[in-house]
């Protein structure tokens, strides 16, 4: 399993292996109370929309709205929202698990991503030719991550199965929330 983690392109996911190991084997030899929360892609606040402006959603769905064109692919991107993540962890249905995966049980995809914050579809490719392609490409939020996109391609979400763990929220909301926010004036 570790051969696996560590084989990942990304340190990253090796990293986080490595430190839930060895946390979980301090907590099991000794007994301690500690419990690994595994969020996902944790994005802005559900009902404001306050979000991070240097992370990948808010930076691909700014860009979007920028360039009216986003990524049209049946690929998942997680979004779970920052108060969710919180509230589940400070639940008291939650003290006794020794693990809690805080991700959204029903990703979108970029496909309904598009369709939701009302821009037109294209492939990756196209996208980021459109993002270079730019009049002020420099200037788009996603400009620091093209290099990255293009080598690696999309940022998704792993399929995941939460079982009886799953948690649910209803957000139906959520991207028009986010977007007011990121449109609005500074």
């Amino acid at each position: 399993m570790l051969r696996a983690f560590l084989n990942q392109n990304s340190g990253y996911g090796a990293s986080k292996w490595v430190a839930e190991y060895l946390v979980r084997s301090e907590r099991d030899k000794h007994g301690l109370p500690i419990q690994i929360s595994q969020p996902g892609m944790v994005t802005g606040h559900s009902e404001f929309g306050i979000m991070n402006n240097k992370d990948y959603v808010s930076r691909y769905l700014s860009t979007c709205l920028q360039i009216g064109y986003g990524i049209n692919e049946n690929v998942s991107l997680d979004m779970t929202p920052v108060d969710y993540v919180a509230k589940m962890i400070l639940s008291n249905d939650n003290k006794e698990k020794k693990l809690l995966q805080l991700c959204n049980p029903f990703p979108l995809t970029y496909k309904e991503i598009c369709l939701a914050i009302g821009v037109q579809g294209v492939s990756l490719d196209e996208w980021l030719d459109l993002v270079k392609l730019h009049d002020d490409s420099k200037s788009l939020a996603i400009a620091p991550l093209v290099t990255y996109m293009e080598k690696h391609g999309l940022v998704f979400s792993e399929e995941a199965d939460y079982g009886s763990e799953a948690w649910h929220f209803e957000t139906p909301n959520l991207l028009q929330v986010y977007t007011n926010y990121l449109a609005r004036k500074p």
